[in-house]
């Protein structure tokens, strides 16, 4: 090979070297990049499918199977698109979501008795509308067929509202109860959750004692100077209450209602003695020290509020204001809002609930007493019957009584809520219960 030659070669031979060398340096770079890379990735995550991607169908499916009022409220809130379907079909969806969250077709007449009776709560209505109301909710109870799909769209957005209230409420009124249930055994695993037969008994307490307050709403009486409309309400006393209204539910549903009034009442009393403790510690004077003869409407409400007598006649004042009142009260986020509701929030409405539930029924008074031992009143299973908590007080007997001083201690845990399972693992049904007396008092 020619010298020249041979420099040529030898020239592209090192080219061809070094070139090689180069690639595999920047090879083995980008080797030890991507084994880096392999090492600090994050795992790619994949977007999710948006609501609004998905078919028409399948938007109006999902919202058609919402479970609750409150769901449904926060889905439209928050989506264009389900706000869309709900206004083309508005009566069906919020029929269709009422239904399934009153449970059963008990609470549904329940829940509409309690938003019908509303407009009673007037300076002008009578005493024969009341019991023509009470009348007819008496035949409903025998014959109703659940079917919100012809109400009114009016009369549905009134009474999702309304649900909305018991909902609010129920939460507090179930852990609060909860949590006074006595634990004779302590409870294993989890905490049980409530029950579909639990929910229908503190579901229809509410709306029983919503429609209570507004059918029997005493503010005409107090407000109305007329004599032939004061003395037509004069009439309507608490065994007068108890015969209408109370007399329509077997006695351990009424107490149902004296759970909720006692939970109700109770918040409204500690709320006074909460006022009266602020005004001793900034030395608000009591009446009697200060030698005044007349007050402002402001210094006679805050004497009130030193009064224990009085604080129960305000806190009955508020028991009849009703489920929205409560709400606004369970809502307070601090002491000086529940202090302004209490002593400036409240209607003139007395309805009267704790002295109707002293007063038993006419059918009561008249039953026959002595046949008790013949005829015992066994529980037999959740939903149907007696409810575990009033046979195990009562000892099996037929018992007729309600609200008795003697069962308060377990309405304070709302005995007669509870199913059997949960005060069987609790313990509750081993121990010897309080038996009121045969007898009225």
């Amino acid at each position: 090979m020619p010298p020249r030659t041979r420099g040529i070669v030898y020239v592209f031979a090192w080219l061809f070297h070094g070139l090689r060398k180069l690639l595999g340096d920047v090879s083995a770079v980008h080797t030890r990049q991507r084994s880096h890379e392999r090492i600090v990735r994050r795992p790619v995550i994949r977007e999710a499918s948006r609501f609004q991607d998905l078919a028409f169908e399948l938007q109006r499916m999902i919202l058609y199977s919402i479970c609750d009022i409150d769901s449904l409220r926060s889905i439209i809130h928050a989506s264009p698109e389900c706000h869309h379907i709900y206004a083309m079909e508005r009566r069906k969806i919020l029929a269709t979501t009422l239904a399934r969250d009153l449970i059963s077709d008990e609470v549904i007449l329940d829940a509409l008795s309690a938003s019908r009776s509303l407009p009673l709560r007037s300076e002008t209505t009578t005493k024969p509308q009341v019991q023509e109301f009470v009348r007819s909710y008496r035949q409903d109870r025998e014959k109703y067929v659940a079917d919100l799909e012809i109400l009114h769209i009016d009369d549905l957005t009134h009474l999702g509202g309304l649900h909305g209230n018991v909902r609010f409420v129920t939460t507090y009124f179930y852990q609060y109860t909860l949590d006074a249930i006595p634990h004779y055994v302590e409870p294993i695993g989890h905490e049980r959750a409530i029950s579909r037969t639990e929910l229908i008994r503190i579901y229809r307490a509410f709306y029983r004692f919503e429609t209570f307050c507004n059918a029997f709403d005493f503010r005409r009486q107090l407000d109305s100077y007329h004599d032939d409309q004061y003395d037509t309400w004069r009439k309507i006393d608490a065994r007068d209450r108890a015969d209408w209204f109370l007399s329509i539910f077997p006695p351990w549903e009424v107490e149902e209602i004296a759970c909720v009034r006692d939970y109700i009442f109770n918040l409204y009393k500690e709320g006074y003695r909460e006022i009266a403790e602020d005004l001793m510690r900034r030395g608000y004077p009591r009446p009697l020290e200060t030698g005044k003869e007349f007050y402002s409407d402001e210094e006679t409400e805050l004497n009130n509020c030193l009064n224990d007598v009085e604080q129960d006649d305000r806190a009955e004042y508020c028991l009849g204001s009703g489920i929205l009142f409560l709400r606004r009260f369970l809502s307070s986020a601090n002491f000086e809002q529940r202090r302004n509701l209490l002593l400036y929030g409240r209607g003139v409405t007395l309805a009267d609930l704790s002295e109707t539930l002293t007063e038993p029924s006419s059918d009561v008074i008249y039953c026959n007493v002595h046949d008790t031992d013949e005829r015992p009143l066994h529980f037999t299973e959740d939903g149907h019957g007696p409810n575990v908590g009033w046979t195990w007080s009562n000892r099996d007997l037929v018992m007729s009584n309600y609200n008795h001083y003697l069962t308060e201690p377990l309405r304070k845990w709302a005995y007669v809520m509870w199913d059997y399972q949960r005060l069987s693992e609790l313990g509750v049904l081993d121990q010897e219960p309080v038996q009121a007396p045969l007898g009225y008092y």
